[in-house]
Protein backbone atom coordinates (compact mmCIF):
# COMPACT_ATOMS: atom_id res chain seq x y z
CA UNK A 1 0.00 0.00 0.00
CA UNK A 2 1.45 3.60 -0.82
CA UNK A 3 1.88 6.51 1.42
CA UNK A 4 0.00 8.39 -0.68
CA UNK A 5 -3.25 5.51 -0.50
CA UNK A 6 -2.90 5.28 3.37
CA UNK A 7 -2.93 9.07 3.72
CA UNK A 8 -6.39 9.27 1.11
CA UNK A 9 -7.99 6.65 3.57
CA UNK A 10 -7.25 8.51 6.74
CA UNK A 11 -8.59 12.00 5.47
CA UNK A 12 -11.24 10.08 4.11
CA UNK A 13 -12.11 8.54 7.74
CA UNK A 14 -11.28 11.86 9.58
CA UNK A 15 -14.18 13.76 7.68
CA UNK A 16 -16.30 11.26 8.45
CA UNK A 17 -15.67 11.43 12.10
CA UNK A 18 -16.01 15.08 11.53
CA UNK A 19 -19.46 14.84 9.72
CA UNK A 20 -20.92 12.38 12.55
CA UNK A 21 -19.46 14.99 15.25
CA UNK A 22 -21.35 17.98 13.53
CA UNK A 23 -24.69 15.91 13.17
CA UNK A 24 -24.51 14.97 17.11
CA UNK A 25 -24.61 18.20 17.83
CA UNK A 26 -27.77 20.16 18.75
CA UNK A 27 -28.73 22.86 16.41
CA UNK A 28 -28.03 25.82 16.74
CA UNK A 29 -30.63 28.31 18.89
CA UNK A 30 -32.57 27.57 21.64
CA UNK A 31 -33.11 24.59 20.81
CA UNK A 32 -29.22 23.66 21.77
CA UNK A 33 -29.29 25.37 25.20
CA UNK A 34 -30.02 23.59 28.24
CA UNK A 35 -33.24 23.84 29.74
CA UNK A 36 -31.70 23.25 33.08
CA UNK A 37 -29.76 26.99 32.63
CA UNK A 38 -30.18 29.46 35.08
CA UNK A 39 -31.72 29.28 38.40
CA UNK A 40 -33.64 25.88 39.69
CA UNK A 41 -37.40 26.02 39.00
CA UNK A 42 -38.26 25.88 42.46
CA UNK A 43 -36.49 29.68 42.84
CA UNK A 44 -38.47 30.86 40.13
CA UNK A 45 -41.39 29.79 41.50
CA UNK A 46 -40.94 31.24 44.79
CA UNK A 47 -40.39 34.17 43.19
CA UNK A 48 -43.10 34.14 40.93
CA UNK A 49 -45.19 33.59 43.93
CA UNK A 50 -44.30 36.44 46.17
CA UNK A 51 -44.32 39.07 43.32
CA UNK A 52 -47.99 37.90 42.48
CA UNK A 53 -49.65 36.92 46.02
CA UNK A 54 -47.99 40.02 47.34
CA UNK A 55 -48.87 42.55 44.44
CA UNK A 56 -52.56 41.24 43.76
CA UNK A 57 -53.33 41.12 47.94
CA UNK A 58 -52.14 44.73 48.03
CA UNK A 59 -54.18 45.88 45.12
CA UNK A 60 -57.24 44.55 46.75
CA UNK A 61 -56.30 46.13 50.58
CA UNK A 62 -55.91 49.82 49.04
CA UNK A 63 -58.71 49.46 46.71
CA UNK A 64 -61.27 48.30 48.74
CA UNK A 65 -60.40 51.49 51.16
CA UNK A 66 -59.75 53.66 47.90
CA UNK A 67 -62.47 52.74 45.15
CA UNK A 68 -65.72 52.95 45.35
CA UNK A 69 -65.95 50.51 41.86
CA UNK A 70 -64.38 47.56 43.57
CA UNK A 71 -67.40 44.65 44.32
CA UNK A 72 -66.89 41.20 46.13
CA UNK A 73 -67.56 38.24 43.20
CA UNK A 74 -68.65 35.14 45.60
CA UNK A 75 -68.99 32.96 42.67
CA UNK A 76 -66.70 31.45 40.31
CA UNK A 77 -64.50 32.34 37.03
CA UNK A 78 -66.37 33.76 34.64
CA UNK A 79 -65.46 30.93 32.00
CA UNK A 80 -67.41 28.45 34.18
CA UNK A 81 -71.20 30.09 32.84
CA UNK A 82 -73.61 29.33 35.42
CA UNK A 83 -71.00 26.46 37.31
CA UNK A 84 -70.00 29.78 38.76
CA UNK A 85 -72.40 30.18 41.29
CA UNK A 86 -71.47 26.56 43.09
CA UNK A 87 -68.74 28.22 44.54
CA UNK A 88 -71.20 30.83 46.18
CA UNK A 89 -72.67 27.61 48.23
CA UNK A 90 -70.89 27.01 51.40
CA UNK A 91 -70.44 22.78 50.33
CA UNK A 92 -70.27 23.02 46.91
CA UNK A 93 -67.95 26.09 47.10
CA UNK A 94 -65.68 24.54 49.51
CA UNK A 95 -65.39 21.43 47.66
CA UNK A 96 -64.47 23.88 44.12
CA UNK A 97 -61.99 25.34 46.24
CA UNK A 98 -60.28 22.18 48.13
CA UNK A 99 -60.28 20.83 43.97
CA UNK A 100 -58.52 24.18 43.11
CA UNK A 101 -55.76 23.62 45.68
CA UNK A 102 -55.16 19.96 44.19
CA UNK A 103 -55.31 20.79 41.11
CA UNK A 104 -52.58 23.46 41.62
CA UNK A 105 -50.61 21.08 43.50
CA UNK A 106 -50.45 18.51 40.62
CA UNK A 107 -49.54 21.09 38.40
CA UNK A 108 -46.56 22.31 40.51
CA UNK A 109 -45.60 19.06 41.01
CA UNK A 110 -45.66 18.09 37.29
CA UNK A 111 -43.97 21.44 36.52
CA UNK A 112 -41.41 20.49 38.55
CA UNK A 113 -40.71 16.92 37.83
CA UNK A 114 -37.59 17.83 35.38
CA UNK A 115 -35.84 20.86 34.04
CA UNK A 116 -37.70 23.10 32.10
CA UNK A 117 -37.05 26.26 30.56
CA UNK A 118 -37.11 29.41 32.45
CA UNK A 119 -40.09 31.25 30.36
CA UNK A 120 -41.94 27.77 30.99
CA UNK A 121 -41.69 28.02 34.69
CA UNK A 122 -42.24 31.64 34.86
CA UNK A 123 -45.64 31.48 32.41
CA UNK A 124 -47.15 28.52 34.29
CA UNK A 125 -45.77 30.16 37.96
CA UNK A 126 -47.95 33.34 37.23
CA UNK A 127 -50.94 30.72 36.28
CA UNK A 128 -50.27 29.35 39.56
CA UNK A 129 -49.95 32.06 41.72
CA UNK A 130 -52.94 34.11 40.12
CA UNK A 131 -55.32 31.05 40.99
CA UNK A 132 -53.90 30.55 44.52
CA UNK A 133 -54.19 34.01 45.55
CA UNK A 134 -57.62 34.06 44.17
CA UNK A 135 -58.18 30.75 46.21
CA UNK A 136 -56.94 32.40 49.34
CA UNK A 137 -59.24 35.00 48.84
CA UNK A 138 -62.15 32.09 49.54
CA UNK A 139 -60.55 30.47 51.98
CA UNK A 140 -60.28 33.51 54.44
CA UNK A 141 -58.19 36.09 53.28
CA UNK A 142 -60.79 38.51 52.16
CA UNK A 143 -61.07 39.32 55.51
CA UNK A 144 -57.82 41.08 55.75
CA UNK A 145 -57.86 42.86 52.33
CA UNK A 146 -61.93 43.33 52.70
CA UNK A 147 -62.73 43.27 56.29
CA UNK A 148 -66.63 43.10 56.63
CA UNK A 149 -66.94 42.20 53.42
CA UNK A 150 -68.52 38.20 52.52
CA UNK A 151 -66.89 35.42 51.07
CA UNK A 152 -65.48 35.40 47.79
CA UNK A 153 -62.86 37.07 45.65
CA UNK A 154 -61.95 40.96 45.72
CA UNK A 155 -62.30 42.65 42.13
CA UNK A 156 -62.26 46.29 41.04
CA UNK A 157 -60.95 45.98 37.43
CA UNK A 158 -63.38 46.42 35.03
CA UNK A 159 -63.75 43.93 32.27
CA UNK A 160 -66.88 44.52 30.21
CA UNK A 161 -70.49 45.61 31.33
CA UNK A 162 -70.68 45.09 35.01
CA UNK A 163 -68.16 41.81 35.25
CA UNK A 164 -64.99 43.09 37.67
CA UNK A 165 -61.59 41.46 37.48
CA UNK A 166 -58.25 41.60 40.20
CA UNK A 167 -54.69 41.54 38.84
CA UNK A 168 -54.59 38.26 40.19
CA UNK A 169 -56.35 37.42 36.75
CA UNK A 170 -54.14 39.67 34.36
CA UNK A 171 -51.58 37.79 36.02
CA UNK A 172 -53.30 34.65 34.99
CA UNK A 173 -53.81 35.99 31.57
CA UNK A 174 -50.28 37.12 30.97
CA UNK A 175 -49.07 33.44 32.24
CA UNK A 176 -51.39 31.59 29.87
CA UNK A 177 -49.87 34.11 26.60
CA UNK A 178 -46.38 32.99 28.02
CA UNK A 179 -46.68 29.38 27.70
CA UNK A 180 -48.85 29.30 24.71
CA UNK A 181 -45.81 31.36 23.11
CA UNK A 182 -42.79 28.97 24.49
CA UNK A 183 -45.09 25.85 23.05
CA UNK A 184 -45.58 27.13 19.39
CA UNK A 185 -42.35 28.30 19.52
CA UNK A 186 -40.92 24.90 20.60
CA UNK A 187 -43.46 23.18 18.07
CA UNK A 188 -41.49 25.80 14.87
CA UNK A 189 -38.24 24.53 16.26
CA UNK A 190 -38.88 21.06 16.22
CA UNK A 191 -40.07 21.31 12.77
CA UNK A 192 -37.38 23.24 11.17
CA UNK A 193 -34.71 20.34 11.06
CA UNK A 194 -36.92 18.38 8.81
CA UNK A 195 -37.89 21.41 6.85
CA UNK A 196 -33.92 22.08 6.27
CA UNK A 197 -33.30 18.63 4.77
CA UNK A 198 -34.36 19.44 1.38
CA UNK A 199 -32.28 21.95 1.09
CA UNK A 200 -29.65 20.84 2.19
CA UNK A 201 -29.37 18.40 -0.58
CA UNK A 202 -29.94 21.30 -3.18
CA UNK A 203 -26.82 22.94 -2.05
CA UNK A 204 -24.86 19.77 -3.15
CA UNK A 205 -24.83 17.75 0.07
CA UNK A 206 -24.35 13.84 -0.25
CA UNK A 207 -25.63 11.43 2.16
CA UNK A 208 -22.83 9.55 4.52
CA UNK A 209 -23.24 6.80 2.69
CA UNK A 210 -21.88 8.54 -0.65
CA UNK A 211 -26.05 6.72 -2.54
Amino acid sequence: MSVHAYRGRASSAEGSRRRGSASSRPPSGDNGRSAASGPPGWVILVVVFVLVVATDQASKWLTWRHFDATVINDGGYILLGSARSWFARPVPGAVANLVGVVLITIGLAVLLRRPRRPAVTVGAGLVAAGWTSNVLDRVGLHEWSAPGSGRGVVDFIPSGGSSRCNLADLWIALGLILVSHQIIRRRRQLRSPVEALPSASKCGHLPADGS
